[in-house]
């Protein structure tokens, strides 16, 4: 269930209710994505603008925890209000058509300026047939307020971009013309990785492709083309979306992991 949850990258519309905590925008725009680096957890990131201007910014993770009476979603999130929140959730629902994941929380702190919020509710809808998208709501309970509908949004998946590559046209590559960049973690490159691949782990590769000292800064120097894969492509996109924002426009990513490009 959560393989197809995790590649989901999503932008759109989002509207917010003012009864709570108001704000000076009820309708701005998101993006929000969710990303596995192989470990036994998803990544979670919301951004939100309003022509152009940063708004707020959620990060988090979800992990799933097995017990005897069947699994269990936790999901924790922070925010820059002061507030962090732990949730437990379930799938609710999973079907050709849909994914519905509800969650409640369980525990919030606020830091001492944080406004204080005392219990909140989520529930994501993600869209498996065409037009791929997701829908979230948000109940809060808050500034003694009763439980009631805080924001909702309606996304559509963000499309792949020009620079990430499939399967079929990776293997078209001549790969003695270019760099492969291999940004999984080292245990899962020791278990398999494509030849002449080059390993940095994307936490590393992000941070040392920036010191003119290292491997990952003059392989983005070199001139060949680089190509950057992961275990499901996320971790890949990810990398090559940083580096081409820092005008390094010959980096690629593939959009399927390694055990599907493999030899």
């Amino acid at each position: 269930s959560l393989t197809f949850f995790a590649q989901s990258w999503a932008r759109g519309k989002a509207k917010e209710k003012e009864r709570i905590l108001p704000s000076n925008l009820s309708e701005y725009n998101e993006e929000t994505s969710f990303s596995t680096n192989g470990k036994p957890f998803i990544s979670y990131q919301q951004k939100t603008s309003n022509k152009g201007n940063p708004m707020h910014t959620e990060t988090g993770y979800i992990r799933v925890r097995s017990g005897d009476d069947g699994d269990h979603l936790e999901f924790l999130v922070c925010d820059p209000t002061g507030i962090s929140s732990v949730f437990e959730g379930s799938v609710t629902s999973d079907t050709d058509q849909e994914l519905v994941i509800e969650f409640s929380s369980t525990n919030i702190t606020g830091t001492p300026s944080a406004k204080p919020v005392s219990a909140l509710q989520r529930k994501l809808t993600i869209t498996k047939s065409e037009p791929m998208g997701m829908k979230y709501q948000v109940n809060m309970k808050a500034m003694d307020q009763e439980l009631q509908e805080h924001l909702t949004a309606e996304l559509e998946k963000q499309p792949d971009n020009d620079f990430v590559i499939s399967r079929d046209k990776f293997k078209e590559l001549n790969k003695a013309e270019l760099i492969l960049v291999d940004v999984r973690e080292p245990e899962e490159f020791v278990n398999g990785h494509l030849d002449q691949a080059f390993n940095s782990p994307l936490g590393r590769f992000l941070f040392k492709s920036k010191s003119e000292s290292s491997d990952e800064y003059k392989l983005l120097h070199d001139g060949k083309k680089v190509v950057v894969y992961c275990s499901s492509g996320g971790r890949a996109k990810i990398a090559t979306n940083a580096m081409r924002s820092r005008g390094f426009d010959h980096t690629f990513a593939v959009s399927e992991g390694y055990s599907e490009i493999k030899e």
